[in-house]
């Protein structure tokens, strides 16, 4: 089935013929085809959060979309992949990093069953801050894997986050078998 065109139609016809190609809540990339989503979850930062040079797991404070229920853990920043849901996931992070106390480099990273998998840096200054830091990846997960996403600067102090759910967040979406 062919795809709408965004290029070639206005918005109302496009959506139309959008909805109209997407049986039954399917969502299609390119010639690629996935089912509706069957686990995944979004977490957000609300709060402004100390960075410091001991790396410490970042505090979403904030869970929504979550997909079984209990597939992420408040209590430690973690992403459960549960029972029937093993397969390819795509995983991405993004904190926003404030100026610092120091000149310094700040790092997020994300932890496969406690291992580093990924990580990226910036760098900021006592005038300039990194801006936002972001990680976005796929990989297999088995039943039981856990993601977790971590934070640390190399001297001093720094914070990420602040405001209400608007600067910083993580998604844990399972895309193929």
């Amino acid at each position: 089935m062919a795809l709408p065109n965004f290029l070639t139609q206005d918005p109302a016809a496009y959506k139309a013929n959008l909805d109209a190609a997407a049986d039954d809540h399917e969502t299609r990339i390119g010639d690629l085809e996935t089912g509706p989503i069957t686990v995944g979850s979004e977490a957000r930062g609300t709060n402004t959060t100390a960075i410091t040079t001991t790396e410490s797991w970042i505090d979403w404070a904030f869970a929504a979309e979550v997909v079984p229920a209990g597939v992420w853990s408040q209590a430690n920043g973690t992403f459960t992949t549960p029972a029937g849901g093993a397969g390819i996931y795509l995983i991405t992070a993004t904190i926003l990093v404030n100026s610092a106390s120091a000149n310094q480099w700040v790092y997020l990273f994300a932890k496969l069953n406690g291992v580093v998998q990924h990580e990226i840096r910036g760098y900021a200054t006592t005038t300039n801050s990194v801006g936002y830091l972001t990680i976005t990846y796929t990989k297999r997960l088995a039943v039981g894997d856990t993601i977790q996403f971590f934070v640390r600067c190399s001297t001093g102090t720094n914070t990420y986050g602040g405001g209400t759910y608007k600067y910083s967040v993580a998604t844990v979406n399972k895309i193929s078998e």
